[in-house]
């Protein structure tokens, strides 16, 4: 399971579920490479929700621009967690054990 959590601005947008994967679009082929996160890379996006549609839901996932910073990495018994900036925001983005 995943959770992703904007911190700045502080309005706690985001999204949790078992579906994590990284976007970035490609300019050789006009089209968008999407594959499977376990861990935010610089300069992909982070898309994390429910791979399937939810019943009566607001939102099936939240997706953000690309990372352009690592601000901090940590790791306990029950989660890893990293933060990162992109253009104009801050996320926390957890994967659980």
């Amino acid at each position: 399971m995943f959770s992703l959590t904007r911190m700045q601005p502080d309005d706690g947008a985001g999204d949790g579920g078992a579906m994590c994967s990284k976007l970035r679009y490609n300019e050789a082929t006009d089209t968008v490479d999407e594959l499977p996160c376990d861990y935010p890379e610089l300069g992909w996006c982070i898309k994390v929700g429910s791979p399937y549609a939810r019943t009566f839901g607001g939102q099936d996932w939240w997706r953000t621009s690309p990372v352009t910073e690592i601000i901090e990495e940590s790791e306990d018994e029950e989660s890893i967690l990293v933060v990162f900036k992109t253009g104009s925001s801050e996320y926390n983005w957890r994967k659980f054990k």
